[in-house]
């Protein structure tokens, strides 16, 4: 759904108002009519004055009584106003929505650059099957992806080259159930009303949350009579919107040129629609030639400590603040921002190793390290205002699939712990 250009003000008022009145002003004047010499054009400049200031103060106290009312109702009372709306995605047992990828291309040659962006259909089915559809330029289906996450298998169709093969986890990177961090936001996070917006001729309320795992905010557009979810922007359309991005209309140019992730868009949101069961069958279709993937490499701890000392060296002696920015994607989108001559030194060291990781498959270094290394639930980073050589702070520990406690100092030195030494638990 693609919002109107412009707000259309006389629906967003009929909706809450009824229309005025026709003004009766015989009678007005039949109760008021001393007041009509003030409408003479000699009143005097002292009246004059003494009107403006007081229409100064009226101004300012209903402004005022707005801004208190709609900061009660958005700080609150946010939890129970969006009560309908999470209970929607919530108890929905399928689901079907849109996810549009922008990415900025930027040319070596000219330093020109323009957006193009990817489509993915998603469908899901609790608990466990999720289906995503990739589409090309032209339209048609490139790849489809059915994933049993009980089964951790994942059948990928290609229908470019007509193969398809297993692999243990789908390209995608969505948790089930689909919009449970949409649920936990709207439920604890403080929520900000940026405004309402005409989706397709309906009055949808956009919402704002600061994401606590990311630059900048999530922006959540919520029909305002079904108050159901349709659409989630990241990040918010202050710092990316599609419709008005300055790259938008630019055509692409041939050469070399580097890629971004700029923003995503999910929409075209149905709650509980019918799927059949063959839409999430496991079947490889006819003609299709069977191909084996190639498994991912291991990460070794030692390769673990070595990213960690490529990511702190290009990030100022930083370390990250979350576990999810120690992976690295925003920082190698930062370096690739820059022309190469700009890069330092240790930008390049970081961009090749994180690169290189990527062509082999674990483009999340990090999680594929706990993924194969630590016990379920027992990775613990603690990184937030860590620099680098901080032989006294605790960087992250884990618990081993042997049973073993190991930790990583801000030195990046490594060795065995006791349970006593755990600053939290985790078994």
């Amino acid at each position: 759904m693609k919002p109107d250009s412009h707000i259309n003000i006389d629906l967003l008022l009929e909706r809450d108002f009824d229309k005025a009145p026709e003004p009766d002003f015989g009678g007005w004047e039949a109760k008021h009519g001393s007041a009509l010499e003030y409408l003479n054009p000699v009143v005097t400049a002292l009246h004059r004055k003494s009107i403006r200031r007081r229409a100064r103060l009226v101004s300012i106290a209903v402004a005022a009584s707005l801004l208190l009312a709609a900061g009660y109702f958005y700080n609150t009372s946010s939890r129970s106003a969006f009560a309908q709306t999470i209970e929607q995605f919530e108890n929905s047992q399928t689901m079907t929505w849109m996810t549009t990828t922008f990415m900025r291309r930027t040319s070596k040659d000219t330093g020109k650059s323009w957006l193009v962006k990817q489509r993915v259909e998603y469908a899901y089915s609790a608990p466990d099957l999720l289906r995503a559809t990739t589409y090309g330029d032209d339209g048609k289906i490139k790849i489809i992806e059915i994933h049993n996450a009980t089964r951790r298998t994942t059948l990928a169709i290609n229908f470019d080259n007509k193969s398809a093969g297993w692999r243990e986890k789908p390209s995608f990177n969505i948790s089930l159930p689909p919009f449970a961090h949409v649920s936990q936001m709207l439920k604890t996070e403080s929520v900000e009303h940026v405004g309402e917006r005409i989706m397709d001729g309906s009055i949808v309320n956009v919402v704002r949350i600061m994401a606590p795992k990311n630059p900048g905010s999530e922006e959540y557009w919520i029909d305002s009579k079904t108050k159901q979810l349709v659409q989630v922007g990241y990040p918010s359309s202050d710092l990316f919107d599609p419709a008005t991005d300055v790259d938008r209309n630019e055509l692409p140019e041939a050469g070399k040129s580097t890629m971004v992730i700029v923003g995503s868009v999910w929409d075209s949101i149905v709650f509980s629609p019918a799927l059949p069961e063959k839409f999430f069958a496991m079947e490889i279709p006819a003609g299709f030639d069977v191909q084996e993937e190639d498994p991912r490499p291991d990460v070794t701890e030692r390769e673990l400590v070595d990213f960690l000392r490529a990511f702190v060296n290009a990030n100022g002696l930083q370390f990250a603040d979350s576990r999810q920015s120690i992976e690295g994607t925003q920082l190698y989108n930062s370096i690739v921002k820059k022309p190469t001559v700009e890069r330092s030194e240790l930008e390049r060291q970081f961009y090749k190793l994180w690169y290189g990781h990527f062509v082999a498959g674990n483009s999340q270094l990090v999680s594929r390290f706990i993924e194969l290394h630590a016990a379920p639930g027992s990775f613990r980073y603690l990184g937030k205002g860590v620099r680098l050589g901080e032989a006294n702070r605790l960087l992250l520990y884990y618990k081993t699939t042997s049973g073993q406690y190991r930790a990583v100092f801000g030195d990046l030195a490594v060795r065995d712990i006791s349970h006593a030494e755990l600053p939290l638990p985790i078994d």
